[in-house]
């Protein structure tokens, strides 16, 4: 079952955006060459979006557009609200598929997804740092990643969280903040330190690795 999450508490609309840090990071180039730099106010800017973003989905009453708690442990929801906006995902249900059972910590899954960031200067729908099909998705010819849900070798924490919710055939649209993500260094040359992701996700399907398909 879904735990999903409208309102939290008074903090959700109150917390000013003043108390984040400005520090501008990850530039293209060095300040002196006169280049405009791709990643301006980047740790700012990520957490105004996803604050701004939050908040709008605490106040939203659509069975579409929910929050979810980060599971803490693994198959382990926390039973008490976060002190945090950073603590949650974001969820966009853009088609529901038609199983009944999630994927556990411990399994893997076959999924379809694109990931991007917030737009920047060379890129304004958002750098495409990962992706398992190219263009338009077409069910009759893409093939679908094989990852592990959790571990050492698993998805991100909020990525993870969305997948342990998810049911075959779901297409969601997820927004994880950088502290689920790949945190303040991100990860290579791809994503920078402070990078709130954005995931169009679909799951395929998934499987116990010692006992086999799970039952619908």
């Amino acid at each position: 079952m879904r735990t999903i999450y409208h309102m939290v508490e008074g903090w959700v609309k109150v917390l000013p955006l003043y108390l984040f840090t400005l520090l501008p990071l990850f530039t293209s180039c060095s300040e002196d060459d006169g280049v405009e730099e791709e990643y301006p106010d980047w740790q700012a800017r990520n957490d105004a979006y996803f604050l701004e973003k939050f908040n709008e989905y605490a106040a939203s009453s659509s069975s579409t557009r929910f929050f979810l708690k980060t599971l803490t442990l693994p198959d382990t929801p926390s039973s008490t609200y976060a002190s945090s906006p950073a603590d949650f995902i974001l969820v966009d249900v853009l088609e529901e598929g038609s199983g009944m059972v999630s994927p556990q910590y411990s399994d893997t899954v076959n999924v379809h997804y694109v990931g991007r960031l917030l737009p920047s200067r060379s890129y304004p729908e958002g750098y495409k740092f990962d992706y398992s099909y190219e263009g338009n998705f077409d069910a009759a010819v893409a093939s679908p990643s094989k990852i592990a849900v959790g571990g050492s070798s698993g998805a991100v924490p909020g990525f993870a969280t969305a997948l342990q919710n998810m049911h075959r055939g779901d297409h969601w649209r997820i927004t994880i903040p950088y502290q689920l993500g790949y945190g303040i260094y991100g990860s290579g040359t791809a994503i920078p330190g402070y990078s709130t992701l954005i995931f169009d996700v679909r799951l395929a399907d998934f499987w116990f690795k010692e006992k086999g398909d799970r039952d619908e």
